[in-house]
């Protein structure tokens, strides 16, 4: 076994062990399990999270008709559900944009202009973290607590875009010297300074989007974030009380969004743990059932989702529409993604 596939396997043992081991600890039977929650609280937080994916789709159909790909909602959500699960393959959640960028490839946006879109979503979401994160302050100050790991999160995703800018207008003829230190072939570099030429031109379009545009965006992406913090009050819903409203959201911000910068596949238990310590002590028996449900709409169910929707985008046949008919780099982020899952 290599150690990327080690790795992986350590990651979702540690997952799972922190799950058991807070579900042991709580007192937890199959029979708690199926009844945390009534049929109407299990609607309510499946609304919420198809919700969350259509906002999530939405804002990639606009980015990529922006560009002059016309990207179907459907796709858009598959692109979504794919990232997730690539996600959770690798440490920090580096491989969210390659899954992500594999579903759109096969729809025939190339390579350059898709590495656009997922690097814009990127950029969208920051401000409207920022935005609902102190909405939350201002109205509960206790929420205070989430804002180091907000700002965290929001310093390095800002740092990566700026820096995948930079690179790629960087690249000239001839490869730099670490470059060459790896040994790359030449004719690689070709394809990789091809494809920067189309990300910095898909960059200069999208940062030229008109102001309704950008205010559309901005709205979809405080959507989504606002979906993802309203799934475990959702979940509480026959028993949330006015004290149990604040944590319920406070800490879940602070969860997924510091936790996305954990370097272990899937947080490796960091999560779990964190909701025990924090939510999970206000809930008290009831802890570890809220914990597997919530875990299971905010990521188990999605890596499911995500993983068929990969393994069929990376063995159907690509569909040719909209994709130029030489494009040497058609089939570049397919089999790339397997090297950032797999890595040897």
């Amino acid at each position: 076994m290599n150690r990327g596939r080690l790795l992986r396997v350590v990651a979702a043992l540690m997952v799972g062990g922190a799950t058991i081991a807070i579900l042991v600890r709580t007192g937890t039977g199959p029979g708690d399990i199926l009844g945390f929650a009534s049929p109407r609280a299990h609607v309510i937080t499946l609304t919420i999270l198809v919700l969350d994916l259509v906002c999530r789709g939405l804002r990639m159909v606009i980015l990529s008709r922006t560009l002059g790909f016309r990207v179907r909602l459907r796709t858009a959500i598959a692109s979504q559900l794919a990232g997730e699960t690539a996600a959770a393959l690798t440490p920090a959640r580096v491989g969210s944009d390659a899954g992500r960028m594999v579903v759109l490839r096969r729809t025939g946006v190339d390579l350059g202009s898709s590495g656009a879109i997922v690097v814009a979503e990127m950029a969208f979401e920051v401000p409207a973290l920022l935005l609902v994160a102190s909405t939350l302050m201002a109205v509960a100050p206790a929420t205070r607590l989430a804002w180091p790991g907000i700002l965290a999160y929001a310093v390095i995703v800002g740092i990566t875009t700026v820096s995948a800018v930079l690179l790629a207008r960087s690249a000239g003829m001839h490869p730099p010297a670490w470059y060459s230190w790896l040994r790359l072939p030449h004719s690689r570099w070709n394809q990789l300074r091809s494809a920067s030429s189309d990300f910095v031109s898909a960059c200069s379009a999208l940062g030229h989007l008109r102001a309704g545009t950008v205010v559309v965006i901005l709205t979809l992406s405080t959507l989504h974030i606002v979906c993802r913090l309203a799934l475990l009050p959702a979940l509480l819903l026959d028993s949330l009380t006015a004290s149990l409203v604040i944590p319920a959201v406070a800490w879940p911000l602070l969860l997924l969004y510091a936790g996305a910068l954990v370097p272990i596949p899937g947080g490796g238990g960091v999560l779990e743990l964190g909701f025990a310590g924090s939510i999970g002590e206000l809930l008290g028996p009831a802890a570890g059932a809220a914990l597997l449900w919530w875990r299971i709409y905010t990521f188990h169910g999605l890596v499911l989702a995500g993983g068929i929707v990969l393994f069929a985008a990376t063995i159907a046949p690509r569909s040719a529409r909209n994709a130029p008919p030489d494009d040497c780099l058609e089939d570049n982020a397919a089999r790339q993604l397997p090297r950032v899952l797999d890595p040897r």
